[in-house]
């Protein structure tokens, strides 16, 4: 398998994963932090959906360049999403150790910086080792 491919197959798993947690936040929220490791939901739980509604988002957002038949023109789109993923990814990783760090947060809450902050370095690798220029035409 080709590194074009397993980019395709890693924005299919981590669109897939962002859409199944945005849909659980926003139907079963404290179900969802609870299966998260994070205990402590807030009393005002239209925040958590309003962050599930955001989830989701990204995760279409990794399911766009699937709507083209070209090689060439999905791995063009599937750069774009991945960097601008990885600064989404990159964000809320800062905002939720900070969050941690004042006291906003839990400390449980370093489950997402833990992950969103892998997910964007290891998307920024994916770009940098120039992994969607092996495009099979």
């Amino acid at each position: 398998m080709n590194r074009n491919r397993l980019v395709q197959a890693y924005a299919l798993l981590a669109g897939g994963s962002d859409i199944a947690a945005g849909l659980l936040l926003v139907a079963i929220p404290t179900l969802t932090l609870r299966l998260m490791l994070i205990p402590d939901a807030p009393a005002e739980l239209v925040f958590v959906r309003w962050v599930g509604a955001f989830v989701l988002a990204t995760g279409l957002y990794y399911l766009l360049p699937f709507r083209h038949r070209d090689p060439a023109r999905r791995a063009a789109d599937l750069g774009v999403v991945l960097q601008m993923t990885s600064l989404v990814r990159g964000v809320v990783a800062l905002f939720t150790l900070g969050a941690v760090c004042t006291g906003a947060l839990s400390w449980h809450w370093l489950t997402v910086t833990v992950f969103d902050s892998g997910t964007a370095v290891l998307q920024l690798a994916m770009l940098r080792g120039r992994w969607l220029h092996d495009v099979d035409r």
